[in-house]
């Protein structure tokens, strides 16, 4: 989608290489102009034909969705969202937190480099934290189509209860606790403009 409100779509890649893990935007004026020359991932942010979004540092801390929610706060610029796998060795707030930059960054920025940390120490990053009893863990995230008519999106998240989790998240029978949460896309947009940047998801009930 175009993230840089410059007519173009652009084109995201994440890689995990220990020397290049991030989520790398290929401009899309870019593409059209490369004639099929090789285009390299190494040196997006400094040859100024892409952005670099890394992070926050960690050595387990990945990233296993990438979803475009649209533009959630009306200034023309979509914001992306981010899912990252459960730290293990951390506090149960890295249990699958959904980082949703916005796409206010990119105009912000000057050097191709986007740091998630920074930018959600700059405000423009809403962080979406699992809910507070033990091993609850964000699984799974998708958009949905405007279903409140204000013309903008919502966020589907999957919330996963169990009291197995280990090195590679928790697994096991969900219990009765386990469901899904529907954010308005509206709701984060305020979160982003008015709040401090987290949102703190309940437990499912029935």
């Amino acid at each position: 989608r175009d993230n840089l409100n410059d007519k173009y779509r652009q084109f995201g890649v994440y890689t995990e290489d220990d020397d290049l893990r991030g989520f790398r935007i290929i401009k899309g004026s870019t593409l059209i102009s490369s004639n099929n020359n090789p285009i390299s991932l190494d040196t997006l942010a400094e040859d100024g034909i892409g952005y670099v979004v890394y992070f926050p540092a960690s050595t387990l801390l990945t990233v296993d969705s990438i979803l475009n929610l649209g533009d959630l706060d009306s200034d023309g610029l979509d914001e992306i969202a981010f899912r990252t796998n459960p730290n293990p060795f951390s506090s149960n707030d890295d249990r699958g937190v959904i980082y949703i930059l916005f796409g206010e960054a990119f105009s912000h920025d000057t050097d191709g480099i986007i740091s998630l940390k920074q930018s959600e120490t700059d405000g423009h990053v809403v962080r979406i934290l699992p809910p507070p009893a033990p091993n609850n863990e964000i699984q799974n995230m998708n958009v949905l189509s405007d279903i409140t008519g204000d013309g903008i999106s919502e966020l589907s998240l999957y919330i996963f209860r169990s009291d197995n989790c280990g090195l590679v998240g928790c697994s096991g029978n969900p219990d009765i606790i386990s469901g899904s949460i529907i954010l308005n896309g509206a709701m984060i947009a305020n979160e982003y403009i008015y709040g401090d940047g987290i949102i703190k998801l309940p437990t499912p009930s029935r």
